[in-house]
């Protein structure tokens, strides 16, 4: 679990979003086509940044230029 401050959220208007209501065959049919080159998501993607970076990718996130920030996470 991450520790975030609620009020930081809420006064900055941020949006806190996950993934929810989906069958797990529902993930591996995404996987597979993103694997199989069927969709490419990159064009999706505005900015990958690692896991200790994370702050400075919820204060970027909320932004007209920004679609989706990736966070990875380490091996």
């Amino acid at each position: 679990m991450m520790d975030a401050d609620p009020n930081l959220i809420h006064y900055s208007e941020l949006k806190v979003m996950g993934s929810e209501s989906r069958a797990p065959q529902d993930f591996h049919i995404a996987v597979r086509a993103m694997c199989g080159g069927i969709v490419d998501v990159k064009p999706m993607v505005s900015k990958v940044v690692p896991l200790e970076r994370i702050k400075q990718a919820l204060d970027e996130a909320p932004s007209v230029d920004t679609m989706r920030v990736v966070v990875e996470l380490p091996d």
